[in-house]
């Protein structure tokens, strides 16, 4: 998506959560307007989320949260840009998962991005729970600082 104005507001758009993961030969899955199928992690493994943008033209930076059970996985850093020049990243832990921004610096044209990895961070479970795992609440802003809030298409994964 290229952002072409400056949003004065909230964005109506509403942010669709598409869910995907494999540990081993379980699998988890979210249709939106169905329930989830789980699969159980157990204790002391990690799982691995990666964070997805369908289509964006003018990527300089972006937030959104990965919610999760935070009584049942803990963030264990391991926070990596996956995109080219969105080297400054951060993970902030909340009570149901994770606030996540990254951002370029200095001035230069945002990532063109289409289907294409975003980051990745990886979790531990501290107790035997399914792996429920959504991404809400993106915001973008492109090069120009222009700035679009809960943008749809972005997906987060599991392994």
């Amino acid at each position: 998506m290229r952002l072409k104005k400056r949003v004065r507001g909230v964005v109506t758009a509403a942010a669709a959560v598409v869910l995907a993961g494999g540990f081993v030969f379980s699998v988890l899955t979210y249709a939106p307007g169905g329930a989830p199928e789980t699969a159980t992690v157990r204790a002391g493994e990690t799982v691995t989320l990666t964070v997805t943008a369908d289509r964006v033209s003018d990527l300089y930076g972006c937030q959104f949260r990965l919610r999760y059970d935070g009584g049942a996985f803990r963030y264990e850093g391991g926070l990596v840009s996956l995109t080219p020049g969105l080297d400054t990243i951060f993970g902030k832990e909340l009570d149901d998962g994770l606030l996540v921004g990254a951002t370029m610096v200095g001035r230069k044209e945002g990532a063109a991005l289409e289907d294409a990895p975003v980051c990745r961070v990886t979790l531990t479970a501290l107790r035997d729970a399914a792996a429920d795992v959504s991404i809400d609440e993106v915001h973008i802003v492109g090069s120009d600082l222009t700035y679009a809030e809960n943008v749809a298409g972005w997906t987060v994964t599991a392994e």
